[in-house]
């Protein structure tokens, strides 16, 4: 099952996820399943940054998506930086305890198509194009995707992790 849905968040609330990611964080942070773990971490074989939220820092962030998704829990809030030469390989998600159980995710743009070349999203065989606030929703269930290495700029996405209710 995969949904895509427009206006997830609005420009002030992608600026503030940024701008958050961007700046001097704690370093370690309480996950939804109660375990402390890293705030931020640079995967090495994909290039790509991973910075982790407590849902409590982003309340506006989360009841914007509860209300386009409102079947489903929150289980975690990650942002992702792509730079130049930044991709991630063909994989499948998959629910992690020490993360909290969930079985969907969602993958919101947080930059404008503009700033950046290269990074496309493809989902099994499709390549899927989101404007910056919109994001697609997938079961966990036969949804390989990846990102295509990034040619030049910078991709921001929000990954969210959710639990159906």
């Amino acid at each position: 099952m995969r949904k895509v849905v427009d206006n997830i968040l609005n420009n002030d609330q992608i600026k503030q996820l940024i701008s958050f990611a961007q700046n001097d964080l704690t370093n370690h942070v309480t996950n939804h399943a109660g375990y402390v773990v890293p705030r931020r971490y640079t995967n090495e074989q994909w290039k790509y940054v991973f910075t982790r939220y407590d849902q409590k820092e982003f309340i506006d962030i989360a009841e914007s998506i509860n209300t386009a998704f409102p079947d489903f829990d929150i289980v975690s809030l990650r942002t992702m930086h792509y730079s130049k030469g930044a991709s991630m390989g063909i994989h499948t998600d998959s629910s992690d305890e020490r993360e909290g159980l969930s079985d969907h995710g969602l993958i919101i743009m947080l930059s404008n198509s503009n700033e950046f070349t290269g990074g496309d999203l493809i989902m099994g065989k499709e390549l899927m194009t989101l404007n910056m606030g919109s994001g697609v929703m997938y079961s966990y269930v036969g949804e390989p995707h990846a990102v295509t290495p990034i040619k030049e700029g910078t991709r921001w996405i929000a990954s969210v992790r959710l639990l159906r209710k």
